[in-house]
């Protein structure tokens, strides 16, 4: 009646606050928060100082929604549920409460106490968030932590669950002190304990196996085993479902010598039918690989296979062992050998789903992403079951290791939504061997039967693993490069130091921006080699130095990587840098195709360019601009590749340069194992330029570019996945370089009636011409001179007074020393040349 009457006041007065407020609160008292929200949003606009939060309705809302699917037993939508609650409250304290009594039913404890803290913070003296402490506590097997809150809650709570959870650990915590009184030589009295606490558990399998565990300890082992088996015959379906249950219990307890008694003790017993001997002998497998397990999830991995032998001696292809041994050896690395194990567990039961997720992710590590396909094909990830989440996962698995996350996370996606619905999980039955049920009697025995809880926490792990790597970062670096040379030419230091920031682009790729402080130095050109620096520096030059800031812009996406930049920003030359690349797989063969523009970062010359001393003007600054193109095939014996390039290299007042290279090679393996794979093949690679610019006058590049370059070689190559990783070669081989002798170039002149230069006869009489003959012209570069110049080098032919222009040059042979002449002003004409 109270709700009709206001909203007959609504109906009438549509913005009137207090009756706006009053529905409101009416509606959330009747926790029809849906309901309530759009007035709540109305009474924002009109009194927003009347109003509730709308963080707290929406959350409060979320966390009714939640309190529905705990009662249905869905409580993974109930953790989604009020996941988001808290996102849209954060500070409502009963969400923090559901959410950490949630994942403490979902087993998700390191999440349970990080809720548990935000709500201890928020309301530390709440009862209930003082139970739910001791509900954690409990879950870390601190009983008495746990029971000491329990036990200073006042009032006392009332729950029965909380009772029941009272009750089990003041039980719990009296065993250990009777076991304290044994030690001490109070025998007697431990034993009056354990009996009084026999009385209180009766007719409670999983307290009577406590007390089991608490007889053996105290060295009663007959006690122990009938108290077993007074547990096993009291369990609901007393199975071997229900001896592995308590086996297990046994195991969680520690005392795995105990539980080998009671399984020695069980094959020696002569009543037992054909169907309990058989159920002993999976029991004794199932207690192997749970010890197996437990041990590799420890990083035993030793232990782990020597738990394994004494059960494969008896049952030497049983899947279980086989499966069990797999993962192992999966963990320790040795791939090739899990791979073939758990190939054999699906030849005995092909529809095993851990065994198909070993075999895909180990030929998926050995690089036979082939094989993975075809297994995946096999059972039916295209058509047969194209709604298993566990297929759905390796396929993830497999794009991702293609590369191409979308798809990954797609699969993933869908895997996830698979594994939460009702079908899925009641088509299940908890795993064999690692301390659940055995299959019921007739059902074909499966290596590792999924668990929904456990595949759900893989395929999460998956999905953070692909956004992790898509998630913006920052970083840095610092670098020096160091060239051996001559001071002021070849020599080079380079100090780079730079900061990044990358941006994924949603899964399909990723941008990053780089800026970079960049420093040169190659020192002084020395006195001894001015001559062979710009048009000549007798005197040598003081330091060649550049200080710049570079700019990049990358990205980078599955089969795309294009970049674009400039050199460093404070050089004497700027230029813009770039490329884009291709890449690819077609069938077994990787191919990629990239064009770019790129510094040549040889020396200081070809990097930064230098400055002439005699006339002041810049060269250098040299740029490679091309296409390159790489195949390889790769494969579980080897790997066979090759390569080639070709391109032009121009610069400020450089002569242009043609440049050409190829090659390729091929490994072998020739032995794998724990400590990594060794590959050994050859290797060559060839280069030709036009133009040898090696040297640093005015016009050379100073970059290595021999006329032709072949370089061959055997390679050996030692290499290791994994935690610990590492990749070495050695690759002994033999160079042979074929240098053109271009001693200078001729370039630009600084003035049309600057002066050609000629090499005279008599400069060459004692040198007669090659079967080959290159021609070694010099360069030099006219200029105006200052009014008092010195005299003409001619003066008999040019009465004018101006700077004198003798360039001289040594060849790098040693062999010959030429003098040019010319006149700089223009005033003495050129001589002919031949044929004018």
């Amino acid at each position: 009646e109270a709700e009709a009457n206001l909203r007959a006041v609504l109906g009438a007065v549509p913005d009137q606050p207090v009756a706006l407020r009053a529905l409101a609160s009416l509606l959330v008292r009747q926790q029809r928060f849906e309901e309530a929200i759009p007035l709540n949003d109305r009474l924002l606009k009109v009194a927003p100082q009347s109003a509730y939060r709308s963080g707290w309705l929406r959350a409060e809302s979320l966390r009714a929604a939640a309190a529905k699917s705990r009662q249905a037993h869905d409580l993974l939508r109930a953790r989604e549920q009020l996941t988001q609650a808290r996102d849209a409250d954060a500070s409502d304290v009963w969400v923090l409460h559901d959410l950490a009594n949630v994942l403490l039913q979902l087993n998700a404890l390191p999440e349970a106490e990080n809720a548990l803290a935000a709500l201890l913070r928020a309301a530390p003296e709440l009862p209930e968030a003082r139970v739910t402490q001791a509900r954690v506590l409990a879950a870390r097997r601190q009983d008495v932590q746990a029971l000491a809150i329990l036990r200073a809650l006042s009032p006392p709570p009332r729950d029965p669950a909380v009772l029941a959870l009272r009750r089990r650990l003041e039980f719990q915590v009296r065993i250990p002190p009777a076991l304290e009184l044994a030690i001490t030589g109070r025998r007697e009295e431990a034993v009056r304990e354990l009996e009084a606490l026999e009385a209180e558990a009766r007719g409670q399998p999983e307290l009577v196996a406590q007390l089991a565990v608490a007889w053996s300890k105290l060295g009663n082992r007959p006690k122990a085993v009938e108290l077993m088996r007074d547990a096993m015959a009291r369990a609901p379906a007393a199975t071997r479902a229900a001896r592995l249950e308590l086996a297990s219990t046994l195991l969680d307890a520690g005392d795995d010598a105990f539980l080998g008694e009671i399984l020695r003790g069980l094959e020696q017993d002569p009543s037992l039918t054909p169907t309990e001997r058989r159920s002993l002998g999976e029991l004794r497998v199932g207690h192997a690989v749970r010890l197996a397990d437990r041990q590799r999830d420890e990083g035993n991995l030793r232990g782990a296979e020597a738990s394994l032998q004494a059960a494969l001696r008896d049952y030497p292809r049983d899947p279980l062992l086989l499966g069990a041994l797999a993962r192992a050896r999966e963990q320790d690395g040795d791939a090739d050998s899990a791979h073939a194990l758990y190939l054999e567990v699906l030849r005995s039961i092909p529809d095993d789903s851990d065994a198909l997720r070993g075999a895909v992710d180990t030929a998926i590590a050995r690089g036979d992403l082939d094989e993975a396909r075809a297994l995946l094909r096999s059972a039916g990830a295209g058509a047969g079951r194209p709604d298993d989440p566990r297929l759905l996962q390796l396929a993830a698995h497999l794009a991702e290791r293609e590369g191409d996350d979308p798809e990954a996370m797609r699969l993933l996606r869908r895997a996830s939504t698979l594994a939460r619905t009702e079908i899925f999980r009641s088509a299940q039955f908890p795993q064999e061997g690692i301390g659940r049920a055995l299959a019921v009697e007739g059902t074909p025995r499966r290596a590792a039967q999924t668990d929904p809880e456990v595949l759900h926490a893989q395929i999460a792990r998956d999905m953070q693993r692909i956004e992790s790597r898509h998630r913006p970062a920052i970083g840095g670096d610092f670098a020096v490069r160091q060239r051996e040379g001559e001071q002021g030419l070849s020599a080079l230091t380079e100090v780079r130091g730079a900061a990044n920031v990358e941006v994924p682009i949603a899964l399909v790729g990723r941008l990053t921006l780089r800026i970079s402080e960049v420093q040169l130095d190659a020192g002084p050109v020395a006195v001894s080699a001015g001559p062979r620096f710009g048009t000549g520096a007798p005197g040598g030059t003081g330091p060649q130095r550049a200080l710049g800031t570079e700019l990049h812009a990358i990205y980078e996406s599955r089969h795309f990587v294009g970049d674009v930049g400039v050199t460093p920003l404070g050089f004497q030359v700027l230029a813009a840098v770039g490329g884009i690349r291709l890449r690819g797989n077609l069938g077994p063969l990787f191919i990629s195709a990239e064009a770019s523009s790129r510094s040549v970062t040889e020396s200081f010359v070809s990097m930064a360019s230098a400055r002439d001393p005699a006339t002041g003007k810049l060269w250098g600054g040299v740029l490679l601009q091309g296409g390159r193109l790489d195949l390889s095939v790769n494969g579980r014996i080897g790997s066979i590749y090759a390569f080639g390039e070709g391109g032009r290299l121009i610069g400020l007042r450089v002569l242009d340069n043609t440049r050409f290279a190829g090659g390729g090679g091929a490994e072998l393996s020739v032995g794998a194992g724990p400590l990594g794979e060794f590959r050994f093949g050859p290797s060559f690679t060839s280069l030709a330029f036009q133009n040898n610019e090696r040297f640093f006058t005015f016009g050379h590049g100073g970059y290595f570019s021999p006329q032709r370059f072949f370089h061959g070689a055997g390679v050996l190559r030692w290499q290791r996945a994994g935690t610990l990783r590492w990749d070495a070669a050695a690759e002994p081989g033999y160079d042979f370089p074929r240098r053109g002798h271009r001693g200078g170039i001729r370039a630009w002149p600084l003035r049309r009636d600057a002066a050609r230069t000629r090499i005279p006869r008599d400069a060459r009489r004692n040198h007669p011409p090659r079967r080959r003959p290159v021609s070694h012209p010099l360069l030099t570069v006219s200029r105006r001179p200052p009014a008092a110049a010195g005299p003409c080098i001619r003066p008999d032919r040019c009465p004018k007074r101006h700077a004198q222009s003798l360039t001289r040059m040594g060849h790098r042979s040693g062999v010959s020393r030429r003098v040019i002449y010319g006149c700089p002003a223009g005033a003495i004409p050129r001589p002919k040349e031949r044929g004018e």
